[in-house]
């Protein structure tokens, strides 16, 4: 069997991406070609899988979208993780002195 369709990997993406879509039939032929299994549809097992092998791969989130009409599945967003932190700290500290009474 060959390896005809490659997971998606966030450092493929662009710098300006904050997320990717990956549709219904990429993850329906990722997850026979990975698992040998047939699926028609995104169930929770193929969900699973997929968010597993998405964290694995270095994917900082994933969410499947449902269609607004039938309610199937339709695909995920993949998000990528950060690139770069910015983090700002502001450490204060006081010591209050009051006057003896």
């Amino acid at each position: 069997m060959g390896r005809g369709t490659k997971f998606p990997i966030p450092q493929d993406c662009k710098p300006s991406d904050q997320f990717v879509l990956c549709d219904s039939e990429r993850v329906l032929a990722l997850y026979e070609q990975e698992t040998g299994k047939s699926a028609c549809r995104i169930s929770k097992n193929v969900r699973q899988w997929f968010i597993k092998d998405a964290k694995a791969k270095g994917w900082a989130g994933v969410r499947f979208l449902k269609d607004a009409q039938s309610s199937h599945g339709v695909g995920c967003i993949l998000w990528i993780p950060p690139r770069k932190v910015n983090v700002t700290m502001l450490i204060v500290n006081q010591l209050v002195l009051t006057p003896d009474e």
